[in-house]
């Protein structure tokens, strides 16, 4: 509400009224503030653009499995498990933040991924994940280090060192004046048992899906795997931003940016474990399904002839 009166969400001094605390960039609630200045306060619109949000980070996730691997139903188990992992599914209906920096990385990150030596596309992934730092300063550490590192080895180190220049560029003229009071705003204790308790309960929610993405983090760069170039540095990026869930304080939603790493290991390990569209292995997997070729096959009684072989001289021609 200050914002829709030009009023800054930022205090020099918090001792006084009205004693409150901005602990992020400013991207969130300036996106809202004009709904603000035409409903008043209110929370809907803030979950709306979190659900919203969530919805287009699971879709995003999948776009870049796709771009990938030109897999869609790896593309789809993807995007649907970062919307089925816990704190993901919990935090997206709160007026917080974090989707909507999720959003943007991402966006940022496929941007890089579905046009890697396009004229246009180290300035608007540029943008992009500036505007997801803007949104949340945390996430300013996955996404654009695969987003970097995956433009210097499929193009060439000049775009990734470009890319980040620039990220940073902007990402640094723009925190001038804020660093040292979102700094201070979130300084907390840090407690290694809270860490620990939030680890285990990830865990045992979920042991399965994280064995299985770290098989594929150790054991697809012997095999070439393409996506483990950008999925790798992404996850690991993501579980180094997670480990500050330990500060007083913090709660799950310092594992969301960990879902998507997470999201995005499961479809490339999926796309990698199957065979290839078109593959003579692809097309036998659907015969013995039921499903050749030319489509599915109806499945007809003992004895009998098949629909297609009526008329050439069985009994059906009769």
């Amino acid at each position: 509400m200050r914002l829709g009166r030009l009023e800054s969400i930022y205090r020099l001094n918090p001792t006084s009224p009205p004693y409150t605390v901005s602990n992020y960039p400013p991207v969130y609630p300036l996106a809202l503030s004009p709904l603000g200045r035409v409903w008043g306060p209110a929370f809907w619109y803030g979950r709306l653009l979190s659900w919203l949000s969530t919805v287009a980070a699971g879709v995003l996730v999948g776009l870049i499995l796709h771009a990938f691997t030109r897999d869609q139903a790896a593309a789809l188990i993807g995007g649907l498990s970062l919307l089925a992992f816990p704190p993901v599914s919990y935090w997206s209906s709160l007026y917080r933040v974090d989707a909507l920096a999720l959003a943007l990385s991402l966006c940022g990150v496929y941007v890089t991924v579905r046009r890697p030596a396009g004229r246009l596309t180290v300035p608007v992934a540029a943008l992009l994940l500036t505007a997801a730092i803007y949104t949340r300063q945390s996430y300013g550490l996955a996404a654009p280090l695969a987003a970097c590192l995956w433009l210097g080895q499929a193009v060439s180190w000049r775009r990734g060192f470009a890319l980040a220049g620039l990220t940073g560029g902007l990402g640094a003229a723009l925190f001038v004046g804020l660093i040292w009071r979102l700094v201070s705003a979130n300084l907390n204790d840090y407690q290694a048992g809270s860490l620990l308790q939030y680890l285990t309960d990830v865990w045992t929610l979920m042991p399965l899906a994280l064995t299985a993405v770290g098989l594929f983090l150790l054991t697809t760069p012997w095999f070439g795997v393409p996506s483990w170039r950008l999925v790798a540095p992404y996850a690991l990026g993501a579980v180094a931003s997670g480990l500050t869930i330990g500060k007083v304080g913090s709660n799950v939603n310092y594992l969301i940016e960990l879902g998507a790493g997470v999201s995005l290991a499961i479809g490339a390990l999926l796309a990698w474990q199957r065979p290839p569209p078109g593959s003579p292995r692809r097309d036998r997997a659907a015969a013995r399904a039921g499903h050749g070729p030319g489509g599915p096959r109806l499945a007809v009684p003992h004895g009998h002839p098949h629909p297609s072989q009526a008329g050439r001289g069985g009994p059906a021609s009769a």
